[in-house]
């Protein structure tokens, strides 16, 4: 029985509509991680905390709609999926206000939008129906989401407006920055969440879901190098190997994947203890290999270049012990400290010390 219930679940996990929700899952998590483990909080770290929980839950909840199970609740776990959505787009409106107003949501009115949406879901209004079809579902949303989600937008848009008027104002280069990358991952779940619905053909696709992994990857890089969340250095060589190994699991159930849809693979405990047992080692194997570069690079494009001074500054200090004279050591920080080396030479750094 345990091993029919861990075949059903891989075969839910590669389920091609059910794909892009699991990996826009995933991808939020090492934020989850992160922000727990930065504490205590501001306003700021608990608005986006809320958000985080809202885009995972929308995610995981679009996954149960698109898989091939529970066909006969189809209808009651998109009603999830939408309330979810809503609930996500209102805290990330929070989310948003909590970088120009000092008492956030002192007046929840985006919660009463929620609260009606809810209301509305459970009344048969959002949506009116659920098809399913060969090619996947169709829901027919119903003019009342779309009023909600219109409200919304309205409400948003005088947020927009006053972030816009706080980054022209604010000499904080690190404000500023945070502020642009909130927008570009607004951006990224409008347009994927407005393409949607514009286009009939793209319903039954996950496409929204797509903006909501750009949007992860948008953040993730503001935490790391912009500091939307204070982030120490080990959670930064965490986030290097989630993505490193994680990224290698995502690759071998994606194969998977494929050789079920196109070729006939046929999934059962047999083939899927070979799959780990050849599969496992291998992308151990690779990821130990190519940790230094991949580790490297990622520091680079988050360090810039203080990268470099900081490798030979580490380098320096495991190598301070077998320093036999001061002299080497002077020349040795002389490297590392460029206005040192233009106020004094380093044959007279030594006398100083």
């Amino acid at each position: 029985m345990t091993a029919c219930k861990f075949v059903s679940i891989i075969e839910l996990i590669m389920n091609t509509q059910s794909l892009i929700p699991l990996v826009a899952t995933i991808a939020y998590i090492p934020l989850v991680v992160i922000l727990l483990a930065n504490r205590p909080w501001q306003s700021k770290q608990k608005f986006f905390f809320l958000f985080l929980i809202s885009a995972i839950l929308w995610s995981i909840s679009d996954i149960f709609f698109r898989s091939d199970f529970f066909m006969q609740d189809k209808l009651f776990l998109v009603k999830i999926v939408l309330c979810a959505g809503i609930w996500m787009a209102i805290q990330y409106r929070y989310l948003l206000q909590s970088f120009y107003k000092s008492q956030v949501a002192k007046m929840p009115f985006a919660y009463i939008i929620m609260t009606a949406t809810i209301a509305l879901a459970a009344l048969g209004y959002i949506p009116r129906g659920v098809t399913v079809t060969s090619g996947g579902f169709n829901v027919d949303y119903g003019n009342w989401l779309f009023l909600m989600a219109g409200i919304l937008f309205i409400i948003t848009a005088k947020d927009i407006y006053h972030l816009i008027r706080k980054l022209k104002v604010s000499a904080d280069a690190v404000e500023r920055n945070q502020i642009n990358y909130l927008f570009i991952g607004l951006a990224c779940l409008a347009i994927f969440g407005f393409a949607t619905f514009a286009f009939s053909a793209l319903e039954r696709y996950p496409v929204s879901h797509i903006g909501n992994l750009l949007n992860a990857c948008v953040l993730t890089y503001a935490v790391v190098t912009h500091r939307l969340v204070d982030v120490r250095v080990v959670f930064r060589k965490a986030l290097v190997n989630v993505f490193l190994y994680g990224g290698g699991i995502a690759i071998l159930l994606l194969l998977f994947g494929l050789a079920h849809q196109f070729f006939g693979f046929e999934l059962n405990v047999v083939s899927l203890a070979v799959a780990i047992g050849l599969g496992i080692p291998a992308i151990l194997f690779l990821g130990h290999k190519v940790s230094d570069i991949w580790r490297k690079k990622v520091e680079e494009a988050f360090i810039g270049a203080r990268y470099s001074y900081r490798r030979q500054l580490t380098q320096f200090i495991s190598e301070v012990q077998n320093i036999p004279s001061l002299e080497q050591l002077g020349k040795g920080l002389v490297c590392f400290c460029p206005r040192l080396k233009k106020k004094v030479l380093a044959p007279d750094l030594p006398t100083l010390l």
